[in-house]
């Protein structure tokens, strides 16, 4: 992943564009105005090329770069309307324009949109992939150049399947590109580097299970302070997959992080994908590779020699076998000192082992000077 410094930021809070703007013309496109003395919009035309301008102000930019704004509102449902940002930008008419871009297109009336990453090369407008993503008001649309690699992002997380390689442009500016009556804000641009990304070493027994707090992920170059860095779980070795779960973090520092483990809609016992996402938006290149196991749960009615439920007893001993004891091996897998609830019931996790899912246990009660009863028998116990 690649670490972002910005080199121009805009807040559009004037009267027009000024100068730290080129526009980028295109034919009967328009310029890109200020609105309400807050915001961008577009002119009157319409079309991938039309309504851009790159950045010219203070500071420089190397050819690896990035932009990001914000939008504002989607108005519009036509597939000729869009708004987002572009890199590389460079050339002031129509048959020399020249940039990438990253466009949230309004043409299904949300809130998915077409959201697409191209480029225009010498005036001449090419589609490189595209997905259905959803937007919302306020949403941070951004794009990254590194090399011939093109990265689209939404928030801060980068768009699973909008991704592109192509070698047309290698030098130019950040800026951005929109359409009639829509509006963008709070425009950054700046260089991405190959930075310092966060590396997972440890994650404790690398099997949680779910809720279990106190987990410990250890490593490098997580950041000195949380900000908006996170801990993701993903089912696929990908941090931006749309499945993957962000967990609650207890604690932070550059080298260790501590969390409650979420399963949400994630699959129990198969394999999922730490990420660490520093502060900066870099996160682990590959996941590091944890399950969060089924826990087994023994629940169980405990009665006295008259046959009535144990209301409040503890101190009793639960005896838990994964196969019957035999001569040569006796001794139950675990004894686990319990306690009923009030209503005579035990509900107490043990060790899974290598006890495979619906698996029968064998378990016992007993306490001594006790009316606890409890006879030795198979039981198959309940998963979390």
């Amino acid at each position: 992943m690649a670490a972002r410094q910005p080199v121009a930021a805009d807040n559009f809070n004037r009267a027009s564009l000024g100068a730290n703007w080129a526009q980028l013309n295109s034919g009967g496109g328009g310029d890109i105005s200020i609105n309400s003395s807050t915001r961008i919009t577009g002119a009157t035309g319409n079309g991938a090329d039309n309504a851009a301008a790159r950045w010219v102000g203070a500071g420089s930019f190397t050819n690896d770069q990035y932009a990001a704004a914000k939008l504002l509102n989607f108005d519009f449902q036509s597939a000729n309307y869009w708004a987002g940002v572009i890199v590389r930008a460079s050339g002031d008419t129509d048959a020399a324009r020249d940039f990438y871009y990253a466009i949230v297109q309004m043409d299904d009336g949300g809130p998915s949109y077409t959201t697409r990453v191209g480029k225009v090369v010498n005036g001449t407008n090419t589609s490189l992939a595209n997905v259905d993503q959803a937007w919302s008001v306020n949403d941070v649309i951004s794009l990254e150049v590194e090399g011939t690699s093109l990265r689209v992002f939404r928030n801060g997380t980068q768009i699973t399947g909008l991704n592109a390689t192509d070698a047309s442009l290698s030098t130019g500016a950040p800026g951005l590109i929109l359409s009639a009556a829509f509006y963008l804000d709070d425009f950054e641009g700046g260089n991405i580097t190959a930075g310092t990304v966060p590396t997972i070493t440890d994650a404790g027994d690398e099997a949680f299970y779910n809720g279990e707090t106190g987990v410990v992920i250890t490593g490098t170059n997580f950041g000195a302070s949380q900000g908006s860095g996170s801990v993701r779980l993903s089912p696929t070795n990908n941090v931006a997959d749309g499945g993957a779960v962000t967990q609650t973090i207890t604690a932070w520092s550059a080298t260790s992080i501590t969390i409650t483990v979420t399963k949400g809609a994630l699959s129990l016992d198969t394999n999922l994908y730490l990420f660490v996402t520093e502060n900066d938006g870099a996160s682990n290149a590959a996941g590091y590779v944890v399950q969060i196991q089924a826990r087994v749960f023994v629940r169980e009615i405990l009665i006295d020699k008259f046959g009535a439920p144990v209301a409040s007893e503890s101190g009793i001993v639960m005896l838990v076998w994964r196969q019957a004891p035999t001569t040569g091996a006796p001794n139950p897998d675990q004894a686990i000192t319990v306690s009923t609830n009030g209503s005579g019931e035990v509900d107490q996790a043990v060790a899974r082992g290598a006890l495979a899912l619906n698996d029968p246990i064998l378990v016992s009660f007993f306490k001594s000077g006790s009316p606890v009863r409890s006879g030795v028998r198979w039981i198959v116990p309940d998963y979390e």
